[in-house]
């Protein structure tokens, strides 16, 4: 190694002293510096002839602040402090605190240096000085912008460290100690973090593409911007970790802790998060599109408002008191999900897979539903309010108090639904099927059922005054008690109706039931009114006569 040149402004020790030191006034700092370097010199020339012990050439290594100058090809120096660390507890060093900050201030000298070659003696020999400082002493080690790619660093005390945009490309730290640590922009693809712990630490902007995390405890920690795409993240714990704009697509977060973690506008694409608890979390914005697997997830209150969840999987999901406004469930699988209360106001749902989800309380007003599968969903006292139900498939759910003021439900299967004491009131039922569907003390106020088909429907009590059943289909319908008045009936189908106890002033009924007084093209309707039953019927006196006169 050549010597260390002095500055062009500094005079060479051969320099007459006293011109010097005319100028120190004007320049003591590169005076000092000067002196200091020359002293550095003649030290290190002891040194390499072993004219000066082990324990002071440590000491003062520990203590030079321009290490870095010297090192090139000095390497004995570096086996020299490994070595020194053993005899710290033997009382070779009094002050191992001292020795244990220099060491971490030597060691990233050493890094940045780039003196290791990645063979497996100097990583050991890394390894060594890392696990050589102690955190109680707050020896900080600054590995910024270092290339450590490759390297072992398993079970190693990072704690706090400096590693922002670090190279640690491969690296292995299974169980390494990383909490508080400073890993803005760090290069982590491929590396194996299993086990370790980086609690609280920095990683905004930091790539990972790739890295396994098996385990690990990201709690706290900043992955604002970072990008972990294809990382395996089983059971991570990443509770109340900021994770805003992370890149996540295909990674494995397989029982993850996501609980407060704030995921707002993360892409999260195809991404696997089978059974994951992200309870409360953030994720407004946020990309789960693709086909996301989600099945099994607890978003219990979380937030995923305007998210994408196209054709993602959330069978059997815990979504009670999600918001979910706006949100786009296209080709969602939420198969027994439980969304008991949830927000889902003006959420896009065409073609969604809702078979047994229960939407008990849900708020789904202004919802897009059309073609969704509902089969023995349960919607009771649900809100859907103007929502869009068009072609939807409800055969055998459960709408028991539920608001459709408003709704279109125009060719909707309601076949075998529980629909007592519904708001139907306004809703649009034109072709819908509601055979067989209970629909007792409904409201149907201004409904408009064109062509409908109520075969077999219980509508005991219920109030379709004003209703518009153009062309219904009331074979065998449960009418006792129903109230009629001004309701449209004709050319409605009554055949086997049970009318007992009904209410109705309008004349039109006189068109369908009575067989005499009806038209040419309603014969085949009032040759069934002979297995109607009008007993205790509230009609005129007059009809009552009519028709029992034409059934005689």
């Amino acid at each position: 190694m050549l010597p260390i040149q002095p500055s062009r402004h500094l005079p060479s020790p051969t320099s007459d002293m006293n011109n010097l030191e005319s100028r120190i006034e004007e320049n003591r700092v590169e005076l000092d510096q000067f002196k200091e370097n020359c002293r550095f010199q003649n030290i290190l020339t002891l040194m390499r002839k072993k004219a000066i012990p082990d324990e002071r050439i440590v000491n003062f290594l520990t203590g030079q602040i321009g290490l870095e100058e010297c090192l090139d090809k000095e390497t004995w120096m570096i086996d020299l402090l490994v070595k020194s660390y053993d005899k710290v507890n033997t009382g070779w060093f009094d002050d191992s605190h001292f020795l244990n900050k220099a060491l971490a201030n030597t060691f990233s000298t050493i890094l940045k240096r780039g003196y290791f070659e990645s063979s497996e003696k100097t990583q050991a020999k890394m390894t060594a000085l890392i696990a050589s400082v102690e955190r109680e002493n707050n020896a900080i080690l600054d590995l910024g912008q270092t290339d450590l790619s490759c390297i072992n660093l398993v079970g190693a005390d990072l704690a706090g460290a400096n590693l922002a945009e670090a190279n640690l490309f491969l690296a292995d730290l299974i169980r390494a100690d990383l909490k508080g640590a400073s890993l803005q922009k760090a290069n982590l693809a491929g590396a194996n973090l299993s086990n370790a712990d980086l609690y609280g630490a920095s990683l905004t902007g930091a790539k990972g593409r790739g890295a396994k995390l098996w385990h690990v405890s990201l709690s706290d920690a900043d992955l604002t911007n970072s990008n972990f795409a294809e990382a395996d993240l089983t059971q991570a714990n990443l509770a109340g970790a900021d994770l805003t704009g992370a890149g996540l697509e295909r990674a494995n977060l397989t029982q993850a802790n996501l609980t407060g973690a704030n995921l707002t506008r993360a892409v999260l694409k195809r991404a696997d998060l089978t059974q994951a608890k992200l309870i409360g979390a953030q994720l407004p914005e946020a990309n789960l599109s693709g086909g996301a697997q989600l099945s099994g997830s607890n978003f219990q209150r979380a937030n995923l408002k305007k998210a994408d969840l196209t054709k993602a999987q959330l069978v059997r999901a815990q979504l009670q008191e999600a918001h979910l406004e706006e949100t786009h469930l296209l080709s969602t699988n939420l198969l027994d999900a439980n969304l008991q209360g949830a927000h889902l106001a003006g959420a896009y749902m065409r073609d969604a897979r809702l078979t047994g989800a229960n939407f008990t309380k849900a708020d789904l007003s202004l919802a897009d539903l059309r073609w969704a599968r509902l089969l023995r969903a349960n919607l009771s006292s649900a809100d859907l309010r103007g929502a869009n139900l068009q072609e939807t498939d409800l055969r055998g759910s459960n709408l028991q108090e539920a608001n459709l003021t408003g709704a279109n439900l125009n060719n909707a299967k309601l076949s075998g639904t529980r629909l007592l004491q519904t708001n139907l009131s306004k809703a649009k039922l034109i072709h819908a099927d509601l055979t067989g569907a209970d629909l007792r003390g409904a409201n149907l106020l201004e409904a408009s059922m064109f062509e409908a088909n109520l075969a077999g429907a219980c509508l005991r009590d219920i109030n379709l005054s004003e209703t518009s059943l153009d062309t219904i289909n009331l074979t065998n319908a449960d009418l006792r008690g129903a109230d009629l008045t001004g309701t449209k009936l004709h050319p409605a189908n009554l055949q086997g109706a049970d009318l007992r106890w009904a209410k109705s002033y309008d004349p039109d009924i006189l068109r369908i039931i009575t067989w005499q007084e009806a038209p040419v093209k309603y014969m085949l309707l009032s040759e069934a009114v002979k297995e109607v039953t009008f007993d205790g019927a509230n009609f005129p006196p007059e009809l009552i006569n009519k028709i029992s006169h034409g059934l005689t």
